[in-house]
C-alpha cells in the first residue's frame, strides 16, 4: 500500500484493488473498548434489523414452499402463461 496526502491527513492506496482506504476509521474503531451491548444506538439497531431479518427469512421460506407445491400439482403443466401471471 502506498500512501497519498490528501490535505488534512494521510490515505493508503491498495495498488490490488485500486481502493483508497481511510486508516482513521480503522484506528477509532481498534480504540473502541466499549462493547456494543453497552452503547444504546447499536442496541436499537440490532433490536430493529432482528425482526427484519426474521421476517425476510420466514416470507422466503414461505414462497419457496408455495411454488414447489404448486409445481407438484399436475393442473400446473397446463396453465397457461396468463393464468401464471395471476398467481405471482
Amino acid at each position: 500500500m502506498a500512501t497519498v496526502n490528501s490535505g488534512t491527513h494521510e490515505k493508503e492506496v491498495n495498488h490490488e484493488t485500486h481502493e483508497v482506504v481511510d486508516p482513521i476509521v480503522t484506528r477509532l474503531a481498534e480504540l473502541d473498548d466499549t462493547p456494543w451491548y453497552k452503547k444504546p444506538n447499536l442496541r436499537m439497531l440490532y433490536i430493529l434489523m432482528f425482526p427484519t431479518c426474521i421476517g425476510v427469512e420466514m416470507t422466503s421460506g414461505f414462497d419457496s414452499s408455495m411454488m414447489n407445491g404448486l409445481q407438484a400439482v399436475n393442473s400446473w403443466d397446463s396453465c397457461s402463461s396468463a393464468n401464471l401471471l395471476l398467481v405471482v
